[in-house]
């Protein structure tokens, strides 16, 4: 799990319009990411009601995305504003069809 610092509240990214956004698709995954000023980078996570129905299942989801950034160490990244929208079409994913677009996102 990634500490709060690590963390990028949602409003606070649109804050920043000024600045330059880019976007990558992978399948399911959608990354926006902005340069910021920081020492290192920050993440945050939207998963609609259209995932899935349940809470649980959309804070499950999250863990597991969270628990990929940690181990993949990409807060350490210098600089970045980081939003990764999840698409409805996640509902047949496997653990490691999830990793793989996880990766094919960050490379």
């Amino acid at each position: 799990m990634l500490s709060k610092k690590y963390r990028l509240p949602i409003g606070e990214f649109n804050k920043n319009s000024g600045r330059q956004t880019e976007t990558k698709h992978s399948g399911q995954f959608t990354l926006k990411r902005k340069r910021s000023e920081l020492p290192f980078s920050r993440f945050g996570i939207i998963i609609g009601k259209k995932v899935h129905a349940h809470a649980a299942k959309r804070n499950s989801l999250k863990r597991k995305v969270l628990r990929f950034l940690s181990e993949h160490e990409l807060y350490k990244r210098p600089g970045y504003d980081n939003l990764i929208l999840i698409a409805p079409p996640y509902l047949g994913l496997t653990r490691e069809a999830l990793l793989v677009a996880l990766r094919s996102l960050f490379v």
